[in-house]
């Protein structure tokens, strides 16, 4: 790897506790994880997919951030079939 690339991922991550209030919550603490690029919640599936750095954060670091704020977060194993390889 290149030093100084920037190498963006995505994945989808199961928070089984969150409620359409808590969008924005959730929102800010996986905003303020460094590497963070792009968040998207669906507070209907209960997910949040996020961009981020893999040089930065991993995603442990975000299913770590969720804890501490007292969400329940599981990463998913399985992507869904349409899961784009990042967001743009």
């Amino acid at each position: 790897m290149v030093m100084g690339v920037r190498t963006l991922i995505t994945r989808m991550v199961s928070i089984p506790n969150m409620t359409k209030l808590d969008e924005d919550a959730v929102s800010r603490v996986l905003h303020d994880v460094w590497g963070v690029r792009n968040i998207k919640i669906n507070a209907e599936k209960k997910t949040a997919t996020i961009s981020f750095d893999e040089n930065a954060a991993t995603l442990e670091d975000f299913r770590q951030a969720m804890i501490d704020s007292g969400f329940e977060c599981q990463v998913m194993e399985q992507q869904p079939p349409d899961f784009p390889d990042h967001i743009q």
